[in-house]
């Protein structure tokens, strides 16, 4: 059998997609199939970590003649319905799903999510749902979300986000922090407006006047995107508030799978605007908080009971969201991630079973 993952984001730079990749690896290891995968970004990274896959780039006319080749279009992990970056990704997929159509290859959703629930009313949403074979979503939220908007629930299954399967790699057991262990902040937002520089400051400055460890500053992902974890670290915060941080960021070219989520080892408490960023403290044994930024943080909160951090616009609102942050228990995790497992399995026999039949 051979798959393809049509999804082409893996390589961007944004580690928690390295993570749901190795996921999927891990939990599909004793099964045998030839697995390609598009990349719109340079394949040096992946093609170091993922000897297994073939990469291909993702120009049009590589993508059809993937999708010829393959016996299995998948669309794998994170959140493809969203619209706060643009419908480029969208109009993508539904361009891919058209040539599956033609070329009659079955296609498949799997450990998906909703990053915002408007881009679910976009025609190419609508054009979308109904071209795929089946959908595992990787939360409860995004579940609900998509029962709401196809026929009848034949075509949708509960699965986890697959990161849960790698993490529970790397972590075997909770990392123990204590009073003395560094606080961490992933901080990437879409607007100026839902966070303020100058009270970031001041609670970083605040936290050094009192003598507590160092706040880790996390990149989960290592661009400078508009405002993204380095890019507040590099372009909005003075070189002093920079001094006072400690800088969490991975050598994402060279660095390993294990590099890549050593930053998260040894924290007591994290502050993530982030999917994969809380949901890698929660496994690390810190005690997570969230704020929500989109639909896609809200069904991970949702599916790990976080506390919530209500604004980063007030110090006492990440005061308070911290003191009352508690880590998640451990069988709350396990269970994730054989939800994830499982789904795996479910879609290897599914894809075995449909290409196998006569087109």
């Amino acid at each position: 059998m051979k798959i393809l993952i049509g999804f082409d984001f893996f390589g961007a730079g944004n580690l928690g997609d390295d993570l749901m990749l190795s996921g999927f690896l891990d939990a599909c290891s004793d099964h045998s199939f030839e697995l390609a995968c598009l990349s719109a970004f340079p394949l040096f990274s992946q093609q170091r970590r993922f000897r297994s896959i073939r990469w291909l780039p993702s120009t049009p006319a590589a993508r059809e003649e993937a999708i010829k080749w393959c016996d299995i279009w998948l669309g794998l992990g994170d959140s493809p319905f969203q619209t706060t970056s643009g419908m480029q990704f969208l109009d993508m997929i539904s361009t891919d799903l058209k040539i599956c159509r033609r070329e009659r290859k079955p296609a498949f959703f799997l450990g998906t999510g909703i990053n915002d629930s408007a881009a679910l009313g976009t025609p190419q949403s609508r054009e979308i749902l109904p071209s795929l074979d089946f959908i595992w979503t990787r939360d409860q939220q995004s579940y609900d979300l998509l029962a709401s908007q196809l026929s009848g629930p034949e075509k949708l299954g509960l699965g986890a986000d697959l990161a849960n399967v790698s993490l529970a790699k790397f972590f075997p057991q909770p990392i123990t922090a204590n009073v003395t262990s560094p606080d961490a902040f992933i901080i990437n937002v879409e607007e100026t407006s839902q966070l303020s520089i100058e009270v970031l400051e001041r609670y970083i400055a605040d936290a050094a006047e009192s003598g507590a460890p160092k706040i880790r500053w996390i990149c989960q992902e290592c661009r400078k995107l508009s405002i993204s974890e380095l890019t507040i670290y590099e372009d909005f915060f003075s070189q002093r508030t920079q001094r006072r941080l400690a800088l969490g960021l991975s050598d994402y070219q060279m660095a390993s799978l294990a590099d890549l989520v050593a930053p998260w080892k040894g924290i007591r408490r994290c502050l993530s605007t982030r999917y994969h960023g809380a949901l890698i403290a929660a496994w690390a044994g810190s005690a997570p908080v969230a704020y929500c930024r989109n639909d896609k943080v809200r069904g991970l909160v949702e599916d790990l009971a976080l506390n919530e951090c209500v604004s980063l616009k007030k110090a006492e609102h990440i005061e308070s969201a911290l003191d009352s942050a508690r880590p998640v228990e451990r069988t709350v995790l396990e269970k994730l991630s054989r939800q994830a497992r499982d789904m795996c399995h479910e879609f290897l026999s599914r894809s075995a079973a449909i290409s196998s039949r006569p087109r």
